[in-house]
């Protein structure tokens, strides 16, 4: 856990053994990120080059913030550097910013580094208000965010996967053929153009056409297609 201060040239991550200073030119892009089901939110922060704890890089860090926390903050820079801050990131970064915690602290940290910020698109869950499907990846349970150019899953192992990198998608019955149609979770194959396939599992199987229907939208291939309109329940 660590406090986080926003200076003008960097954030300072303090914490009780080891603080870090994070210079603005690294912060790639910002992603605000709504919990499901939960009164919180998580801004993920992308780092290039990550940040580096001995022999560990972390690409990124994860605040999470209280929906009902409110912030109204007036910024300590001097006139020329706000100026310079403004020229930078397009007169998005003024003096004085309220509203929510999460909300705040990600435009205040767009302005300061200059960066992209992300939030989520039309994309909703078969709850109908949802931004993401729960699953997991590996031995992790989590999140994926189907956003407008890329999926992300958090909050562990966060994880970044522009469309544009993505050869295809595959959906996998677990159990296949007669059992298919008892079955209530469905696994998600995303096949990057570089690097190993990465598999999400126990996708509840109420978001399979959902997830069939972004995915064709966004020309996303599905190497399964075919088998795939057939739904969850279809033949193997």
């Amino acid at each position: 856990r660590f406090d986080v201060e926003l200076h003008a040239a960097h954030a300072r991550l303090a914490g009780g053994a080891a603080d870090y200073r994070v210079p603005y030119a690294a912060v790639a892009r910002l992603l605000v990120l709504p919990r499901p089901h939960s009164p919180h939110t998580l801004v993920a922060v992308q780092l290039d080059p990550p940040l580096r704890k001995g022999a560990t890089t972390y690409p990124f860090l994860l605040f999470q913030f209280p929906d009902d926390d409110e912030l109204d903050i007036t910024l300590a820079l001097p006139a020329d550097v706000l100026a310079a801050k403004n020229a930078a990131c397009g007169g998005r970064l003024p003096e004085r910013l309220a509203g929510s915690a999460p909300d705040v602290f990600a435009r205040a940290l767009r302005g300061l580094a200059g960066a992209k910020l992300v939030r989520t698109g039309a994309f909703r869950a078969a709850d109908g208000v949802s931004a993401a499907v729960r699953a997991s990846l590996r031995a992790d349970d989590g999140y994926l965010y189907l956003l407008d150019k890329a999926a992300f899953y958090g909050p562990k192992p966060p994880t970044l996967l522009p469309f544009d990198d993505v050869a295809s998608v595959e959906f996998v019955r677990r159990g296949g053929g007669v059992l298919a149609s008892s079955q209530k979770t469905f696994d998600l194959a995303i096949r990057p153009r570089a690097g190993p396939e990465l598999l999400f599992r126990g996708v509840a199987r109420g978001e399979w056409q959902n997830l069939l229907a972004f995915f064709q939208a966004k020309g996303v291939r599905v190497d399964n297609v075919r088998d795939a309109a057939a739904g969850a329940g279809g033949g193997g």
